[in-house]
């Protein structure tokens, strides 16, 4: 973060804290990003976090690998542990995307996306801190990751 780069790769970063320390080092992601508008690609196996820290996720399907879903998450940009993990849209979005997992393992085609239920913004809405300029830095990316395929190459 030192040196101001355009993208900031995080491949499973917090798979070996306990969950305490976990949740505070989510909160410190999105102050990060939420900061410093860095676009952040977050690789991870962790479905809760995905949807925590994400503004969408991809779902990547078994071998040969493309993507099964590019899945917004319409949460409020505004979040915290409790409040967020507590929301049902949070539960709604968790579920679809273990769905999608489950079926990804099998070698099915992508499930239907699950209805917006939040009123208010839509995915389009993203709650995020303006630049300098004025317009909004690249929203915050999380990559989550299905069988074999556990890395992000080039």
């Amino acid at each position: 973060i030192a040196t101001d780069p355009p993208v900031l790769l995080m491949d499973e970063p917090f798979g070996a804290v306990d969950a305490q320390t976990r949740a505070d080092l989510e909160d410190l992601v999105r102050s990060v990003w939420r900061r410093t508008g860095v676009t952040t690609v977050f690789v991870t196996h962790d479905i809760d976090e995905a949807v925590y820290l994400g503004q969408r996720v991809l779902v990547l399907s078994s071998p040969p690998t493309v993507v099964q879903e590019d899945l917004p998450v319409d949460l409020p940009g505004e979040r915290d542990q409790l409040t967020t993990r507590s929301d049902p849209r949070f539960t709604e979005l968790r579920a679809h995307l273990y769905a999608q997992i489950r079926r990804a393992k099998r070698g099915g085609g992508p499930v239907p996306p699950p209805p917006a239920s939040l009123p208010g913004p839509g995915p389009d809405h993203h709650d995020r801190p303006q630049s300098g300029d004025g317009a909004a830095p690249p929203p915050l990316q999380t990559k989550g990751t299905v069988g074999r395929c556990s890395r992000l190459s080039t």
